[in-house]
């Protein structure tokens, strides 16, 4: 097929229309694009079930055929006889040709180049960070630096945006793959709930937060309900994490990732949910004693209160 070096018969069935256009096949050098897989994976383009592996090399698609004078800036351009396959005996007639060093019906423009998913690789870099480094960093701060409430929502905001921007470029692949088109993946399911739970999170974080500047303006305690969905906000946004490294794993596996780096992240997050979980706890129970101490020396002084006045 280029240079008489390997000759490629294939059958296109139901392929000359479809929704957005219909091929050319009134051209001698109509453009098409070229891409061929590992030898030791099958390639199904159209079966819905089948798993995201791309193909090992391709030829780009780049301007028309016709402007030649530019063909050298797009390398990888392939072009067909689209008269020559699609006429009497269609590709068969092409088989039948003998193998020169000439290549019959078919051009490869400049050369195969290795494919890349570049996209898929920017997914899953942000969704990293945002799960391995942004989130534990927002409940530990969230948790162990109360006092300084602006910390929590600069690092909340850019859990949101890393988060968001990881999810839009996966919506963005997932349109390119027959099998996450209908978001019915574990891992499509999963990263949607982490969306959900992103917004209720936030929401519930900004009314508490209003409930208790509201209270600390009139001077009245905030209402008895307001802990109740301060607890809900920590909850969630903890299970939020949860499911994000849990989802990471799944990503990992989804796109066929080598084994190593599946085992070597599922050990760090691990790693990850119990340091948190460590420090969360190492801060519940000083919280708590402090909290103790104070009520014990209220009470001290309540009692040195009522003693003096008896006396």
């Amino acid at each position: 097929m280029h240079n008489g070096d390997f000759r490629v018969v294939g059958t296109c069935k139901g392929c000359r229309v479809w929704p957005t256009g219909r091929m050319v096949t009134n051209s001698t050098t109509s453009p098409f694009i070229l891409g061929f897989g590992s030898p030791t994976n099958t390639l199904a383009s159209n079966d819905p079930t089948v798993r995201l592996k791309r193909h090992e090399g391709y030829g780009k698609l780049g301007l028309r055929v016709a402007r030649r004078e530019r063909l050298t800036d797009h390398t990888g351009r392939f072009t067909m006889n689209t008269i020559q396959a699609t006429g009497v005996n269609g590709l068969s007639a092409l088989a039948a040709l003998p193998l020169t060093n000439a290549s019959d019906g078919a051009a490869l423009i400049g050369s195969l180049q290795k494919d890349e998913d570049r996209q898929a690789f920017a997914h899953g870099i942000v969704m990293t960070l945002a799960t391995l480094g942004v989130a534990p960093v927002d409940i530990v701060t969230a948790g162990a630096l109360r006092r300084w409430p602006v910390l929590h929502m600069i690092t909340s905001t850019a859990l949101m945006a890393f988060v968001l921007g990881g999810m839009g470029v996966g919506i963005h692949i997932s349109r390119m793959y027959l099998i996450t088109q209908k978001y019915q993946t574990p891992h499509q399911i999963l990263g949607l709930l982490v969306i959900v739970a992103l917004f209720l999170v936030a929401i519930m974080g900004i009314y508490g937060r209003l409930i208790v500047k509201s209270a600390g303006r009139t001077g009245n305690p905030p209402p008895a309900w307001s802990g109740v969905l301060g607890k809900a906000h920590r909850w969630v946004g903890r299970g939020m994490w949860v499911i994000m490294l849990i989802n990471v794993g799944l990503g990992l596996q989804f796109s066929e990732a080598n084994k190593m780096l599946i085992i070597g992240y599922a050990v760090v997050a691990a790693g990850a949910l119990v340091l948190v979980a460590l420090i969360r706890w190492t801060v519940h129970c000083c919280t708590k004693h402090r909290h103790e101490d104070e009520e014990e020396d209220k009470r001290a002084f309540e009692l040195s209160q009522i003693y003096g006045s008896g006396h």
